[in-house]
């Protein structure tokens, strides 16, 4: 899978979690909003990723400041699709 659109999904389901409407902002917006994520939030982000790509993520990828950015995210996730 391509990095652009592990990232769009990534997007999509970030905004979804979060239940509101980025269309509007920067990507770099979003990601200051990733960061001020609570930790119940960042657990309903990685089950919502886990759910969208299928994957498993192992506890070693579930430190919050991996998690920092949308290219971050679309990183673990690549990394993980290699895994399997």
């Amino acid at each position: 899978m391509e990095f652009e659109e592990i990232y769009n999904r990534i997007k999509k389901t970030f905004i979804s979690v979060k239940n509101d409407d980025f269309t509007q902002h920067a990507d770099n917006e979003i990601d200051l909003d990733i960061q001020s994520l609570d930790s119940i939030q960042f657990v309903q982000l990685i089950i919502a990723i886990e759910s969208e790509f299928q994957i498993q993520i192992p506890d070693e990828y579930l430190l919050q400041s991996g998690y920092d950015s949308l290219e971050n995210m679309a990183d673990i996730i690549i990394t993980l699709e290699g895994g399997q």
